[in-house]
């Protein structure tokens, strides 16, 4: 019994490894008709360690989102009950804006309700979706085809609810009515309540898809280390992150006026600019087989990153501990119920991001390579103009 625990639990820490580090079993070869011994079918060891990779990723990202539905419900809840509170309890007394006392109430208290309502029934769909298609895919993980198929319909499914939600202005249903002439410290917050709703979804997927590009390309680069491609989409996945990613952090930082947040943000920017300015030009070259420059240079990757990263959720966390925090006040705060809810959504897309990345990659690299074969010849003679062009653009620039 021990030794059946000891095993799942070993073989789900393949999430952990480089995809190229993943030792097959017997079993494993056994399953894919490999046999090193006889040099049969040994070509496929590289695309099996990435099927077990992503089995064993599948099968951790199960259980996160049914955590995410749980705390999507427990989150409905909480605001619903802050929401009928403010409802039944026609004014209330702050003391926390410029040292007076505002008379508040909710302008459309009912749409507000109607609005947390709709939000959460459509959210609580689209997780439950979500939960469907990847359970199809692991059930389908020997057939690569079919089960990244159901990814691709989870990946629709959790961005068009987003759409479907946001579209509609809600800031008219949260307005706040004051006995005050100046209410614009009362819209400046119902305006950062809105968006925590909407940063709560989108920043998860913004985060996630620049780490699942980066994430993809290193580890196909290590298992096809011939391959020039995904060497420059790591190259210009890191621009990409600077020119997305980076601009939201920008956004919410400017919100949330912080100087940990602005370490944090900073850090987390640098994990990917560092790596960028080390590694861009030398992941673009053709490595062979038995050379282990690669392998050491993904490492030093990874740790610089991952440092990076664990010194920016330290600084986070302290912020989301301070008084200074403003979703700490009042009816715009998040409680600890939202931050868990936060975490639990960016480590299930974090997942969700990497395998769906190294699958399209894949699949790129597999109907590159078909082409190549199919015009070989037609290639040969594209390969030759564009060689010319970049005599005519380069050489004879430098020249």
């Amino acid at each position: 019994m021990f030794t059946r625990i000891f095993n799942s639990i070993s073989y789900l820490s393949y999430y952990l490894f480089l995809v190229k580090d993943i030792e097959l079993d017997e079993d494993d070869c056994l399953e894919y008709d490999i046999d090193i011994l006889q040099n049969k079918k040994t070509y496929l060891i590289e695309s099996v360690k990435y099927l077990i990779w992503r089995k064993s990723s599948l099968v951790i990202m199960l259980p996160l989102i049914l955590i995410d539905f749980a705390l999507n419900i427990v989150s409905y809840q909480k605001d619903w009950v802050n929401l009928d509170h403010y409802e039944n309890n026609v004014s209330l007394t702050l003391e926390s804006w410029h040292n007076t006392s505002d008379i508040i109430g909710l302008l459309h208290p009912k749409k507000a309700d109607d609005y947390l309502t709709f939000y959460t029934v459509v959210s609580t769909i689209a997780i439950s979706l979500e939960f469907i298609f990847s359970s199809l895919a692991l059930l389908n993980h020997r057939n690569w085809h079919t089960s990244s198929s159901w990814l691709r319909y989870s990946l629709f499914t959790s961005v068009f609810w987003i759409y479907l939600v946001f579209l509609n202005p809600v800031m008219n249903y949260l307005n706040f009515k004051s006995n005050s002439d100046s209410n614009t410290t009362l819209y400046s917050y119902t305006y950062i309540f809105v968006l925590g709703f909407l940063l709560k979804e989108i920043l998860p997927i913004f985060l996630s898809l620049m780490d699942g590009i980066n994430w993809a390309s290193i580890n196909l680069k290590y298992l096809y280390p011939k391959n020039i491609i995904v060497g420059y989409v790591f190259k210009y996945g890191s621009v990409l992150y600077l020119l997305t990613t980076g601009f939201i952090l920008l956004l919410v930082n400017q919100l949330l006026n912080s100087y940990l947040l602005s370490a944090a943000f900073g850090l987390s920017i640098l994990g990917y600019i560092i790596p960028f300015y080390l590694y861009r030009n030398k992941m673009t070259l053709h490595f062979e087989e038995e050379e282990y420059g690669l392998r050491d240079m993904i490492l030093r990757n990874r740790f610089i990153k991952t440092s990076l990263f664990l010194v920016s959720f330290v600084l986070i966390c302290i912020y989301c501990l301070t008084k200074s925090n403003p979703f700490l006040m009042d009816l715009y705060h998040f409680y600890v119920i939202d931050i868990l809810h936060f975490i639990i959504k960016i480590s299930y897309r974090a997942i969700f991001f990497k395998i769906l990345i190294g699958d399209t990659l894949f699949t790129f690299l597999l109907q590159l390579a078909k082409h190549n074969t199919l015009y070989a010849n037609e290639e040969k003679e594209e390969t030759k103009r564009l060689r010319d062009i970049e005599n005519q653009l380069y050489i004879k620039t430098f020249y």
